[in-house]
């Protein structure tokens, strides 16, 4: 991982962003239309959100799933300030994929008495049904790959995507990632575990990346996963110390987004360690799911701002292994520069 860390801050080989979406459990698609969540949200209907699509036809035979993720891709090729690249390769990430239609499937075949009945049992609801959807109904011809990781899910397709437009195989990239709520919420933690006081949630965020800087309104600097250290205490906090500080001299403003995964005591040590980074604690307005780090970082471009900013998204999983992205917004001044 060390080989990549040092590539990407290579000023001749740089990944930028030329626009971004996120979409909350209710469809919300700006920071106006955010709202804290005071509890698990219920799925919204998101029928009449995307009649505005320009896909009326492919949306009759797709999930509510699928719609909240081509909301949000449509969302963020429609923020670009030209047209699309049919060339442009597809990424798209899934802690668990299609759930509402795999949970009917398995309701409507599997005799209740029985806990397992060959074949559904090993029915698996991540599939590229999805992305395909994404590709086709958004005319892109290129590369499609469908990514999953459990808690770095997003992380780890932003890393596949980062390696080939690196290496030039790519000029531009549709990198996403969405996942879906199910209730009873005892039955969801068997899928997602979660503290009780928790909030579960729902959605989709997309990242348009290129290895242009024209048009762009941000860029992609830092994408690193570290091996399994102690949580909390000064070995935990010098590591992710070394891998911040060198940033800090760049810009005056900078933020943490601090993952599901993160404790509450590691977040306070991190701002104590740094007082003039601030915590976004954008969970509150998407609640928990695997693919949560795809709305945090592409929500940090919900607002325009007046100063080159520096976001650094920081997760670990189950197994204690962390990953950090770090992402640039432009000021306004900045933006679509070459």
């Amino acid at each position: 991982m060390t080989i990549f860390y040092e590539t990407i801050m290579n000023d001749n080989m740089k990944i930028y962003i030329g626009a971004a979406a996120a979409i909350g459990p209710a469809g919300d698609t700006t920071h106006l239309e955010r709202e804290a969540l005071s509890s698990d949200p219920q799925p919204a209907d998101l029928e009449a959100l995307v009649s505005s699509l320009n896909c009326q036809d492919e949306l009759r035979r797709v999930s509510r799933y699928t719609k909240m993720a081509l909301m949000g891709a449509q969302t963020a090729l429609g923020r670009l300030p030209g047209p699309v690249d049919e060339k442009t390769a597809l990424y798209f990430g899934t802690g668990l994929g299609e759930l509402e239609n795999t949970i009917s499937l398995f309701s409507e075949s599997m005799d209740p008495h029985v806990l397992y009945t060959s074949p559904y049992s090993f029915v698996s609801s991540v599939n590229n049904s999805t992305a395909f959807y994404v590709a086709k109904i958004n005319g892109l011809m290129s590369k499609n790959m469908t990514v999953c990781q459990e808690e770095f899910s997003f992380e780890w397709t932003l890393k596949v995507a980062s390696f080939d437009l690196l290496s030039r195989h790519l000029r531009n990239a549709l990198v996403g990632a969405a996942d879906e709520s199910s209730f009873p919420r005892s039955e969801h933690m068997h899928r997602l575990k979660l503290e009780a006081d928790q909030i579960m949630g729902e959605g989709s965020g997309w990242l348009c990346l290129q290895t242009s800087r024209e048009g762009a309104v941000g860029e992609l600097f830092l994408l690193e996963e570290l091996p399994a250290v102690p949580e909390r205490g000064i070995e935990w906090l010098d590591i992710i110390s070394g891998m911040l500080e060198p940033y800090f001299e760049e810009v005056e403003d900078f933020f943490l987004l601090p993952g599901f995964r993160l404790h509450k005591e590691e977040v306070d040590e991190i701002i104590k360690r740094f007082p003039t980074m601030e915590c976004k604690n954008y969970l509150d307005y998407c609640g928990c799911f695997h693919s949560a780090a795809a709305f945090g970082i592409a929500s940090a471009f919900d607002d325009r701002h007046e100063a080159e900013t520096l976001y650094f998204h920081l997760n670990r999983n189950l197994f204690g292994r962390l990953f950090i992205v770090g992402v640039k917004v432009y000021s306004d001044g900045m933006r679509g520069g070459r």
